[in-house]
């Protein structure tokens, strides 16, 4: 057999007085901090007291106090970086969680932003039972995360036990701890404990709950450097995707095409603050970088700005997840302090009055008539996936559109649009997705408001109105 540790997990409210120091055997101490979206345990600090390894955990959707993953994963960062440096980070998954067991989503974005905000990769804990009912927890696995296995041989009480490590575990094959029983029980404590196993020495301990501080490219991530205009193109296409859950800093960085530099965002702004100024306005120019920090979370918060008081964010201003289009000045999830925007970034220069200047005549940016420049494509009164991308970053930068800009007319994409229309007050039917004759009368109308249409209101997507619809779009009114 390899070599293993043995461990308990215990609870400051069921193991009151839990005297590890005395129990002999006992390789490391796990316990539960959090749950759901406020519970705090009392006491559990004090559980890990002279531990040689600890862990903490968060129990997921505590009856009564479940919310969004970025909610109760705000509640275990506070709370978990003021365990050891080096203690294992869980998340606790299992049947009173809930009935929506199968929402990989969910564990994924806590698993995410955990791991953005203390550098280092949680553990995903979970009984066999659950992972068999739910093929969907499988991209848990995919994702790399290692899984705590909960599965008992026995229900009798046992004492500590080498059993060889598990080999059938459903998608992860070989569990990283195997928690064998729900009434152990070891010399020194004369209560019933849960027993576990961790299959590795020392050293293999500590590189599970090593620092995840490399902040590597990701496949599809370009490195080539962009300017300003070109990242605020590259950030515009990702609005709705979820990949930098919990990631802002990599993914301003890589709008830029900027290297690993920095594992969070309040790293890059104190290296920014000491290479150029920061300016204190909500309203920064097209292509900088924006900081904020975050109460209770120490890696804190950046986006990238694209002009008229907005920037491209991985979170809303509420704190929900997904990249979209913020205003800068409203942004206040887990009570933000406004920190400025960066002149410089990554040791690049990406602002001066230059610069700002082409960025603002080339990004998707302003005209000299002070409208923005969606399309910059041929006017030929065609309807193609060209044309619709520049739709969507238009409703985008109103906050209609959060999804992916791929210049699909799709369900959401009508919808969006149709609600940008009522609020021009040219549409009073249904916000229903269904863009047919009496939403392509409201374009049109919205067209004439602005001089670009001038024939007969008949709800047809014909070349005139398309023509019109591109012209609008790139500005030229």
């Amino acid at each position: 057999m390899t070599s293993i540790l043995h461990g308990v997990d215990v609870h400051a409210r069921y193991q009151a007085g839990w005297p590890q120091k005395t129990i002999p055997g006992v390789d490391f101490v796990i316990t539960k901090a959090t749950g759901g979206t406020s519970l705090v345990i009392d006491g559990w600090k004090s559980m890990l007291a002279g531990a040689k390894r600890t862990g903490v955990y968060h129990y997921a959707r505590e009856r009564g106090r479940a919310g969004t993953a970025a909610q109760e994963a705000a509640n275990f960062i506070r709370q978990a970086a003021l365990a050891p440096s080096d203690a294992l980070l869980v998340l606790d998954w299992e049947e009173a969680s809930g009935n929506n067991l199968g929402n990989a989503d969910w564990v994924l974005e806590w698993m995410r932003l955990v791991e953005a905000a203390l550098g280092r990769r949680p553990v995903f804990y979970t009984y066999r039972a659950t992972l068999l009912a739910h093929p969907s927890l499988r991209r848990v696995q995919q994702a790399g995360y290692p899984l705590w296995y909960a599965r008992y041989p026995y229900s009798a009480p046992v004492g500590w036990k080498s059993y060889e490590q598990p080999t059938d575990v459903p998608y992860w094959g070989r569990p990283a701890i195997w928690q064998y029983s729900s009434a152990g029980g070891v010399p020194g404590w004369d209560a019933a404990l849960d027993l576990n196993i961790f299959y590795g020495g020392p050293s293999d301990w500590a590189a599970l709950t090593a620092s995840t501080n490399r902040d590597t490219t990701s496949e599809g991530e370009s490195l080539v450097a962009r300017t300003p205009a070109q990242a605020v193109d590259w950030a515009q296409s990702m609005i709705g995707k979820r990949q930098y859950a919990g990631m802002c800093e990599r993914f301003v960085r890589t709008a830029y095409g900027y290297p690993a530099a920095y594992r969070t965002a309040m790293l890059a702004y104190e290296a920014s603050k000491k290479a150029g100024t920061i300016h204190m306005d909500t309203t920064p120019p097209v292509g900088v970088p924006v900081f904020w920090r975050l109460q209770g979370v120490p890696a804190g918060h950046v986006a990238l700005s694209i002009g008229g008081g907005r920037a491209i964010s991985t979170s809303g201003e509420d704190g929900s997840s997904g990249i979209q289009v913020i205003r800068i000045a409203n942004y206040q999830p887990r009570h933000s302090t406004y920190l400025g925007w960066a002149e410089v970034y990554h040791g690049q220069r990406v602002y001066t009055a230059a610069a700002a200047a082409a960025t603002a005549a080339t990004a998707a940016a302003t005209t000299k008539t002070g409208r923005h420049r969606w399309y910059t494509g041929r006017i030929d009164g065609h309807f193609g996936p060209e044309t619709v991308k520049a739709l969507q970053r238009a409703l985008a930068r109103e906050k209609r559109y959060t999804r992916a800009v791929d210049g699909s007319f799709g369900t959401e994409t009508s919808k969006s649009w149709q609600g940008w229309l009522r609020d021009q007050k040219t549409y009073t039917h249904a916000v229903d997705g269904s863009f047919g004759v009496e939403s392509w009368k409201a374009v049109q109308r919205s067209m004439k408001a602005r001089n670009l249409y001038s024939r007969m209101i008949d709800g047809q997507a014909g070349t005139y109105t398309i023509t019109a619809v591109q012209h609008w779009l790139a500005g030229n009114y």
